[in-house]
């Protein structure tokens, strides 16, 4: 018997013992614009889109108060002010 490989649309995930099962339904990503370091000004509103444990809470927003090279110093709110990497920034779009 011939077994046929999976086409390039199939999603194929392995399984093995003691691993999760995979995520068949994910949630959707919010399509966020990454910032980067021309995109943010001091004053600006961002949002926190990284999801690092000890962080900010995701998806939470702040102003810019200083522009560094890699890096902007956030002003979180009720969470504190942050130094967060601009591929974690996402700069927030006036409605």
């Amino acid at each position: 018997m011939m077994i046929s490989p999976p086409s390039l649309k199939t999603k194929f995930q392995l399984t093995m013992p003691g691993m999760p099962e995979p995520l068949i339904n994910e949630p959707p990503v919010p399509n966020y614009k990454i910032a980067s370091g021309s995109d943010i000004s001091s004053g600006q509103g961002v949002t926190y889109v990284g999801k690092i444990s000890g962080g900010p809470t995701y998806g939470s927003s702040g102003i810019v108060r200083k522009i560094l090279p890699r890096k902007a110093v956030v002003d979180m709110g009720n969470h504190g002010i942050w130094n967060i990497p601009y591929y974690f920034l996402s700069a927030t779009l006036a409605a």
